[in-house]
């Protein structure tokens, strides 16, 4: 059927809804050979009139991050607030994972890593998913020697481990 994937969810699209019932307990009947389940919580059967539209993937990306220094920062902390209503009101949605990815394409001035720098360790505190993307940033940015803060990522990692060790929460410890 036509549809498309975005990030890890998959929308699919029939033209009765019956197709649609018959595709999902098939999808689940293959699935069981592999031992996996589909995630019931996320899925369901809607018509097109209830598919919500990404409004939050357009507000950030028109989100011009400026060159200017001054600037810069604002656009920053502003990006930050948008992602972080966004993300709350998407709670089934990777926004914060995704506003991570969007800023990676940004060049970031020196004197406003250490804004940015905060926010990434807020966003990686609040959205563990989004750790992956976070820590390459990080690199990128440690390889063109900005002044990453040890003592902020030191706490950062220790809080999330303490948070999620006895959660048995392996992939974020």
């Amino acid at each position: 059927p036509p549809g498309f994937r975005y990030v890890d969810d998959y929308y699919l699209f029939f033209k009765k809804s019956s197709d649609a019932e018959s595709a999902l307990a098939a999808l689940m009947k293959c699935l069981q050979d592999f031992e996996l389940q589909i995630n019931f919580e996320k899925t369901k059967i809607s018509s097109i009139q209830d598919v919500m539209d990404d409004y939050w993937t357009h507000q950030l990306t028109n989100i011009n991050i400026s060159n200017d220094v001054a600037k810069q920062k604002s656009n920053i902390n502003q990006f930050f607030e948008l992602a972080k209503k966004a993300a709350k009101a998407n709670p089934d949605e990777s926004v914060m994972t995704y506003a991570v990815k969007r800023l990676g394409s940004t060049v970031i001035h020196v004197d406003n890593w250490s804004c940015l720098e905060a926010h990434l360790c807020h966003t990686a505190m609040g959205h563990p998913n989004s750790l992956q993307t976070i820590a390459r940033l990080l690199t990128t940015y440690k390889n063109i020697d900005f002044p990453l803060n040890k003592d902020r990522l030191t706490r950062l990692v220790n809080s999330i481990i303490e948070d999620h060790v006895d959660l048995n929460h392996h992939s974020e410890v």
